[in-house]
């Protein structure tokens, strides 16, 4: 089973980090992309760490993410 990271516009952290899975519901999902405008607007934010799950980084995901200086991306991204 697996997951995607979803509007996130709200986080008030600066330093985000991905994990490489979550649970929900007694059940455990992997995280394998991260969905369009997923931080869009979220100015706070200044670096994004990925586990290798992530496979897909949908479009505008991290527009308007001014502050944004580094983003570590997996060598196992196929599209963004």
């Amino acid at each position: 089973m697996t997951a995607a990271v979803r509007n996130s516009s709200r986080l008030s952290v600066d330093d985000v980090i991905i994990p490489f899975s979550t649970q929900y519901d007694g059940h455990s999902y992997r995280i394998t992309k991260i969905n369009p405008d997923a931080f869009h607007g979220c100015t706070v934010i200044t670096s994004v760490q990925m586990p290798n799950s992530i496979n897909s980084i949908g479009r505008f995901a991290f527009a308007g993410c001014y502050n944004l200086l580094s983003i570590q991306m997996p060598r196992t991204l196929e599209k963004l």
